[in-house]
């Protein structure tokens, strides 16, 4: 499990882009999106408390960290750039819609992957979990692969620390359902991209998103949570290449 925060920071740039990763994950789940990004563009992929440690540092984080280091990295950004698109994925597109909500004037575009409106923990996501922790990981099963490499802990085969995560789990749940109650306030355009086979989100977070009219919902047919198909993915990486370079064209006017 390798994943570290990459920083880009261009000078005189009037656009930046913050990329949050999902819980239990690392930045490295933006590889494909980092060379899309205009080099005229300011670039900040961050690496929230506690991930890519272990188990038990994960477990002393918290939601109010990872809350506040977004706030952090996007308040630093604000005050050297007019536009600011934030992606997230999982756990941190519930990041990137907070801070939409509380910096509108600021936030061009919140780019979100499978938001988890309404988590859930499917029997594969837990055999695959299992695999990566055990290092049973089947190089022939491209879903317990891609876990294992966007897997953000040091694997522990304690399985009883795992216990001290109740916490984190329970302020997910938290923070969906508050984003939820607050998301008819989003008056911002938004895009989404939602998986129909996502292991850890259902598909009742895609109708939540899309009785907001502001929102652009994406379904995924073939991916997961952590595999895309790479069809899906190649065009899911072209809408964010395609929007980036519009608010390239409208800076240069």
């Amino acid at each position: 499990m390798i994943g570290k925060e990459y920083i880009r920071d261009v000078e005189g740039a009037d656009t930046a882009v913050l990329f949050l990763h999902g819980f239990m994950s690392t930045p490295n789940e933006f590889l494909d999106f980092l060379p899309l990004v205009p080099k005229e563009f300011t670039l900040h992929n961050i690496l929230l408390d506690g991930h890519c440690k272990g188990v038990l540092d994960f477990a002393k984080s918290s939601m109010k960290k990872w809350e506040a280091q977004a706030e952090e990295a996007f308040s630093q950004l604000a005050k050297t750039h007019e536009n600011i698109i934030v992606v997230g994925h999982s756990m941190g597109s519930l990041l990137a819609l907070s801070l939409t909500l509380k910096h509108t004037e600021k936030v061009v575009l919140p780019f979100l992957v499978n938001t988890p409106l309404t988590p859930r923990c499917t029997f594969k996501f837990a055999c695959n979990a299992m695999r990566v922790i055990f290092s049973k990981v089947r190089p022939d099963h491209p879903d317990e692969v891609a876990a294992s490499e966007t897997y953000g802990v040091t694997p522990d085969k304690r399985l009883w620390l795992y216990l001290s995560w109740i916490p984190r789990f329970r302020e997910l749940f938290i923070k969906a359902k508050n984003t939820i109650e607050q998301l008819p306030l989003l008056k911002s355009k938004c895009i989404a991209f939602q998986s129909v086979h996502d292991e850890l989100v259902s598909n009742r977070s895609e109708e939540i998103l899309r009785q907001n009219p502001n929102i652009k919902t994406f379904t995924f047919k073939e991916s997961t949570h952590y595999l895309y198909n790479e069809d899906e993915k190649q065009y899911m990486l072209k809408v964010f290449e395609r929007e980036c370079k519009k608010l390239r064209k409208v800076n240069a006017a």
